[in-house]
């Protein structure tokens, strides 16, 4: 069995976090939205495990238990169209081209 340090583990996590932020940055300056929303879907879980991590329950506990309450809780914030309830809020229906007006009586 390899021994691991618990901080180590913790500092990865948070490196792939902050690389992740620095990606979701990128794709929002590119605009490219569908990468933003998935990304973010990703530090979500990676969130939920440092927060796990942070508070010890993954160490005092089954660690699979802390795994899929955090998978859960990303699952949550999801909607059926697969955006984050914050990112719905912006979406309006598309203009389908030019309006058409009409005359009452003729």
């Amino acid at each position: 069995m390899i021994y691991m340090d618990d901080n180590e583990a913790v500092r990865c996590l948070e490196k792939c976090e902050s690389d992740l932020r620095r990606l979701i940055a990128s794709a929002v300056v590119e605009g490219n939205y569908g990468a933003v929303v998935k990304v973010t879907s990703w530090a979500r879980v990676i969130g939920g495990l440092l927060e796990d991590a942070r508070t010890g329950d993954i160490a005092s506990g089954d660690p699979e238990a802390g795994i899929e309450a955090s998978l859960q809780q990303a699952a949550l914030t999801k909607s059926r169209s697969g955006l984050p309830k914050k990112a719905q809020k912006g979406l309006r229906s598309k203009p389908r081209g030019y309006p058409k007006f009409f005359r009452a009586g003729g």
